[in-house]
């Protein structure tokens, strides 16, 4: 189940600020014959085999042409689909097929593919005999999905698998964007809170903002929305709240206009951090990617469950976005309660457990290291006297690349084409939070990118760039409210397959290169190829090293079914080690809270007296290196080949390696994609550390990260 880099572009029946318009066609499966071109296999999130047609532009017909121009509607055609007009659809035509939010082309063909095999087996409702196909693209060019090349003949017995639309947002007279629900944390002082909505009022009207029982009270200011926007409403509305300090106590907010009124209750003033990435961000407690089970859940789900539910942890605030990926920025999160395509509705900010209707829910849709994230920070925070709530804002989409996540400018900067500039991601589930204040981001991705390191549009230069624009992008959004230099967090790319051999293998050529394709690689060029953050081109950032802590190397159940893990994977379960190095170098580097290390990292590497080995310094060493586990994990580049080297003594800030061939001209440590070992905390070199406290996954240790250099 590895992540290859895909980029899915969700089909909308609702455009959310001018987005780019998609058609769906559905056709029969005997016409697949028809069908021209060349086709391969892919797997979408949900793991099925479908079949993707690539034709080139010049082969569009023009009925297609026409349909994929559609200025302002999603539309059906092809034959005997036509009667389905975009504002027509009966969605209770027995011959269209309903499917509640599914807005992603893989899912839609997931449910046609399963539509098909009730209809092999005659346990479809309604017309058994009737099979469907569909056809999704994004303009001239771009297909997916078991398509039939030509949409201009008419067609019998065809099943339209539609698309149940989303409803539109509300046109009142006044309301808070999506982003803003009850039991929200809206950034404290010294920073100022930004509140933001929709309003359907006069220009001249007075809307005033109020936060109960503190006593703030703004006034708020009326902008346009953009053109070609697709809301009704008139305006969007601001509000700029005066520097409130954090505070456990629940306030009212209230925007009101003349007899309207719009409120938000269980108001928590605190730090608020974004959780970006792919799966291993988006991978919950519960072993799910939002509501489908994918994998088996993190190690000790159940006591993590427990620990949800205490009552400390109420002020620890969660919200879990919608997926959406689209071609012009969006104007807000898709609504609470609606979207979030096969991965369950989006869910609105709650506690970590909380009851409703007699019924209690704990969040195990959310992200595990956000989650623990943030408790480990609270924690923290609270230990030295200084309790704040901590809100928590999850938008993730696994198997997605970084660019998805970048402006278009950002990657011109690192020579991507135009073609590549598109960055959905940024736009659907980055823009809409761009005017809410944060305090920072942490993030876990890159196994997508592992491919391309470095080079023309490459690793080393689009996450940097990324982070560059989603700093100044914030600060923007908010009016400087927001740091324009905000702390943000990252993981190195975790293990993947099995354990390294250490045999030799060639360095010839660019495999001598610390930003050869691979895991290897990638955990070089996500430092920007100084092995250590901060650096020169990654200022006020941190991160967690955690390739020690690797996935099952045994198949393990997910959802009950046995072995359906194989082992060996890009998702490791254990999330809370991850969770508590990060949270670790976060408090001292936001808070100063202080650490013996954050983590240790490569100094000097000189021969011994003899001549004969290195002596390998190790900088930050905590409370000193530890005894070694292993003497393996050193290679020397000894005429085009890694040679290994044996670790065999240690000191505090020192390992050595007593034999190392004269003509060695690198030295590179842990230079694998799994090169520990197929248990947790099996490298060679360690430093004993402090904890912060009794946090799960915090151990009296940190592995030292990897590293390539010349001699």
């Amino acid at each position: 189940d590895f992540e290859r880099p895909q980029r899915r572009r969700a089909v909308h029946w609702i455009m959310l600020a001018s987005v780019f318009v998609n058609s769906v066609v559905a056709l029969p499966t005997s016409a697949q014959s028809e069908a021209s071109g060349s086709r391969h296999a892919s797997v979408g999130e949900s793991g099925m085999t479908t079949k993707t047609l690539q034709r080139s532009e010049s082969e569009v017909t023009e009925k297609e042409m026409s349909v994929s121009h559609t200025s302002s509607q999603v539309t059906l055609c092809g034959g005997a689909c036509s009667q389905y007009s975009p504002n027509k659809i009966d969605y209770h035509d027995e011959d269209v097929a309903v499917f509640q939010n599914i807005m992603n082309e893989t899912a839609c063909c997931d449910l046609c593919v399963a539509h098909n095999a009730n209809v092999a087996v005659g346990e479809n409702t309604g017309n058994t005999n009737t099979n469907c196909t569909i056809a999704v693209w994004h303009g001239p060019g771009h297909w997916a999905c078991n398509l039939k090349a030509t949409a201009d003949s008419p067609f019998d017995s065809t099943v339209v698998v539609a698309l149940q639309p989303i409803p539109a947002p509300p046109v009142v007279p006044i309301r808070f964007a999506s982003i803003y629900t009850d039991h929200v944390v809206l950034q404290a002082a010294p920073a100022r809170a930004i509140l933001w909505g929709f309003a359907n009022v006069g220009e001249s009207d007075h809307i005033k903002v109020t936060v109960t029982p503190l006593g703030a009270s703004v006034t708020a200011s009326l902008s346009p929305l953009p053109v070609g926007s697709s809301y009704a409403d008139k305006w969007i509305w601001r509000a700029v709240l005066p520097p409130i300090n954090a505070t456990f106590d629940a306030q009212t907010v209230t925007v009101s206009v003349g007899e309207a009124t719009a409120s938000i209750i269980d108001v928590l003033f605190g730090d608020v951090f974004v959780c970006g990435g792919q799966s291993n961000m988006e991978y919950s407690v519960n072993g799910s990617n939002g509501a489908t089970i994918k994998h088996p859940p993190i190690n000790d789900s159940l006591t993590e469950i427990a620990t949800m539910r205490e009552s400390r942890y109420s002020a620890v605030r969660l919200i879990r976005s919608g997926h959406n990926d689209v071609k012009t920025p969006a104007l807000e999160l898709p609504l609470p309660a609606q979207g979030g395509e096969p991965f369950g509705p989006v869910v609105g900010w709650t506690q970590p457990c909380f009851t409703a209707n007699g019924s209690e829910t704990c969040r195990v849709d959310v992200s595990a290291l956000c989650w623990l994230f943030g408790r480990n920070v609270f924690n923290a925070l609270s230990d030295v006297g200084r309790p704040r709530p901590i809100g928590m804002i999850q938008s993730c989409w696994s198997g997605s690349p970084d660019e998805a996540w970048s402006t278009a400018e950002g990657l011109r900067k690192c020579g991507k084409p135009e073609t590549e500039t598109n960055g959905g991601m940024f736009n659907g589930m980055i823009v809409p939070l761009l005017n809410t204040t944060i305090k920072g981001a942490i993030w876990y991705q890159g196994e997508s990118d592992s491919s391309h390191p470095a080079g023309v549009g490459g690793y080393n230069c689009t996450f940097p760039t990324m982070v560059d624009s989603w700093r100044s992008s914030w600060s923007e959004g908010t009016s400087g409210e927001t740091d324009p230099s905000f702390p943000f967090g990252f993981v190195q790319l975790n293990s993947f397959t099995n354990g390294s051999v250490y045999d030799n293998p060639s360095g010839a050529g660019n495999l001598s290169s610390p930003f050869a394709p691979g895991f290897a690689g990638l955990r070089w060029s996500q430092t920007s190829g100084h092995g250590y953050v901060p650096n020169a081109a990654q200022p006020n950032t941190y991160m967690a090293v955690a390739f020690d802590t690797p996935d099952s190397p045994i198949p393990t159940p997910i959802n009950g079914v046995p072995g359906a893990d194989p082992g060996f994977g890009v998702h490791s379960p254990f999330k809370q080690p991850t969770a508590a190095r990060l949270a670790r170098a976060a408090v001292n580097t936001i808070y100063g809270i202080s650490v013996d290390t954050v983590g240790p990292i490569h100094g000097d590497v000189t021969r011994t007296v003899d001549g004969r080995g290195l002596i390998v310094a190790v900088q930050q060493f905590g409370k000193g290196v530890l005894p070694l586990r292993t003497s393996r994990g050193f290679e020397a580049l000894v005429n085009d080949v890694w040679v290994s080297v044996l670790v065999t003594s240690y000191s505090q800030s020192f390992v050595t390696i007593p034999n190392v061939p004269a003509a060695a001209t690198k030295l590179r440590y842990a230079w694998y994609e799994n090169p520990c070992g197929y248990g947790c905390f099996e490298c060679a070199v360690y430093v004993a550390v402090e904890p912060l406290g009794n946090w799960s996954g915090e151990f009296g240790f940190l592995p030292l990260a990897p590293f390539m250099l010349e001699l």
